[in-house]
């Protein structure tokens, strides 16, 4: 910017060499070597906290008893944290039904939650995984009783019919609207712990001076439209979004009365909604100084070296960010079950140690290697074989990489069939969800348990298209508009599929051998911007028209894979007066 601003005459050539002071900041979660690793294991939460709070979630917590509610509250928050990687807000906003429950392809039941999910995510299913799954439906029912009757409350003061009468909970005086109330009756009514807190609500702690009709109208409705001026909603967004996601009070899961968290008696009259700073983190940070009390002191826990148990709201999200990781799901996967819009992000959840990532990826490198290593040998022909959509090359395995001249040097794409090599020096795959179109993509095949489980891969995929068919001929049946188009599209791809199942089953293929599309399309954007040109010249006659014919043929033969590849040896490339080469015949 001082360079631009210098070439413009707006500041001083002097200023030329002018660095900025401030130093970029630096995400050690992402760094290298022990200063990172100990950045990363900050972010995860510590095993002795959960396990304190598991034991806690496990013993007796009666909903029916006001003491236990601050208990459960707590240790179900951390039981839903860790059940989805979920933020801490995002918990605290979920509706009561948000169960959701499905059968998978394989026949098991899966369980969910109905979760909107904030940085512009959206609304949507969030899976929980099996080993959590009854402490999360615990948890939830739990959560559910102890605010059954705060929900009852926002029903009413939604209900124009009921909105102007007060509430009768389980306290209630039973006495008429308009009977006189003592001041005991008062505290009552209200929830009050004392004719003294009635003094600081600037009420009359004198008998008879009250009524349930007055202290509803002139005290309980002030009060509920000043601290809920968006009600029945819990937020002026979700009063804008209104019946397209807005959350109101009786949807809430954690729509509660004032105090109920509290060692002082609950108000039975006015709604509340616990937040991560006003409800959660306070139980779960260290005890402060001014005589409050987390969970972990009340039940008389700390570390084994003596300190204090805490937890973040934010820790679980990284645990179970870190543990997919471990077990390898696939990254867009780890993004979507964590209401993520990038996968980059991803990164900044992974908190494995350096060296784990680097024996994570020697195997990946390694196999990648020994793909990329198997070429044709240039002494003996490879063996061309040809089953109707796909066509295989086999040939010896040469010893090493070192053994072998491949130019360009090639990326690797993994994919669920095998992998793409694509050349650095085009833009990265624009076909990326049409792979079994593509005249890139190779499938090797194999009789190792990474081959045995890209074949199952295959073979589940294939179910999964035969679903698709018979899903597609059922809506041609019902003369959907443009489903007989799928229905081709899809048997093409199961066709597709079996054959390629075929081949790698068939014993007479040999392992390694190089399985590619026949007569696929080339994706590169070349070719569509060569087609293109070809095709504009030839329709207003700007360019000879035996030429663009000429391109158009040359284009559909490189898409049928016969075309001829120059290859040249980088000794060769090293002497421009001596550049040789040779042609070989793509056999794809």
């Amino acid at each position: 910017m001082v360079q631009t601003l210098i070439a413009q005459g707006i500041l001083p050539i002097e200023l030329n060499g002018w660095t900025s002071p401030i130093r970029s900041h630096r995400n050690m979660g992402t760094t290298a070597g022990s200063e990172g690793d100990r950045a990363r294991q900050q972010k995860l939460p510590s095993l002795e906290a959960l396990q304190v709070l598991a034991n806690i979630f496990n013993r007796d917590l009666d909903p029916e008893d006001d003491r236990h509610h601050r208990d459960i509250y707590t240790t179900s928050v951390v039981a839903l944290l860790l059940s989805a990687p979920s933020r801490g807000q995002e918990i605290h906003r979920l509706p009561v039904n948000l169960e959701v429950k499905t059968t998978d392809r394989f026949g098991n039941e899966q369980t969910g939650l109905r979760l909107h999910a904030s940085k512009g995510f959206g609304a949507y299913v969030k899976w929980v995984w099996s080993g959590m799954v009854p402490t999360a439906l615990t948890a939830i029912k739990r959560l559910t009783l102890i605010t059954e009757e705060a929900r009852a409350l926002a029903r009413h003061l939604e209900n124009a019919k009921t909105r102007n009468r007060f509430f009768r909970h389980s306290n209630c005086p039973a006495v008429a609207d308009d009977e006189p109330l003592t001041a005991e009756q008062v505290c009552m009514a209200l929830g009050k712990a004392s004719t003294g807190s009635l003094s600081t609500a600037g009420l009359s702690t004198a008998d008879c001076r009250h009524t349930l009709a007055s202290l509803w109208k002139d005290w309980v409705l002030p009060l509920h439209e000043k601290k809920h001026p968006y009600f029945p909603y819990v937020s002026k967004k979700d009063q804008a979004l209104g019946s397209k996601g807005g959350l109101k009070f009786s949807d809430a899961l954690f729509c509660m009365r004032a105090d109920q968290l509290s060692a002082h008696r609950t108000s039975m009259v006015t709604l509340w909604l616990p937040s991560l700073s006003s409800a959660f983190a306070f139980d779960v940070a260290p005890s402060r100084a001014r005589g409050s009390v987390n969970i972990f002191d009340r039940y008389g826990y700390t570390s084994t070296d003596g300190k204090p148990l805490k937890l973040t709201s934010h820790q679980p999200r990284h645990l179970l960010n870190t543990e997919a990781q471990h077990v390898e799901l696939p990254d867009d996967l780890i993004a979507h079950w964590s209401g993520r819009l990038s996968i980059k992000q991803n990164e900044t959840y992974d908190n494995r140690p350096e060296q784990e990532r680097v024996d994570h990826a020697r195997p990946l490198i390694d196999e990648m290697d020994a793909q990329l290593a198997y070429r044709p040998s240039r002494t003996e022909e490879a063996r061309p074989l040809q089953a109707s959509h796909w066509s295989i090359d086999s040939g010896p395995k040469p010893r090493s990489c070192a053994d072998l001249d491949i130019q360009p040097q090639l990326a690797g794409l993994k994919t669920e069939y095998g992998e793409c090599h694509h050349d650095w020096a085009m833009a990265p795959c624009e076909g990326l969800v049409a792979c079994l179109e593509c005249s890139e993509h190779a499938c090797i095949k194999g009789s190792d348990s990474t081959a045995q489980e890209r074949l199952a891969r295959i073979d589940r995929l294939h179910r999964q298209v035969l679903a698709e068919v018979e899903k597609a001929k059922t809506a041609v049946t019902q003369e959907n508009w443009g489903a007989q188009e799928w229905l081709a599209l899809q048997l093409r791809y199961a066709t597709k599929l079996e054959q390629l199942i075929s081949i790698l089953q068939n014993p007479d293929v040999p392992d390694r051998s190089v399985i590619r599309l026949s007569h696929a399309q080339h994706p590169t954007h070349l070719h569509r911007v060569l087609r293109g040109i070809a095709e504009r010249a030839l329709a207003d006659n700007s360019a000879p028209a035996h030429v663009m014919k000429q391109m158009l043929d040359a284009l559909s033969n490189a898409e049928q894979g016969v075309q001829s590849i120059t290859v040249h040896k980088p000794k060769q490339l090293s002497n421009p007066n001596k550049v040789a080469s040779e042609t070989v015949t793509d056999g794809s």
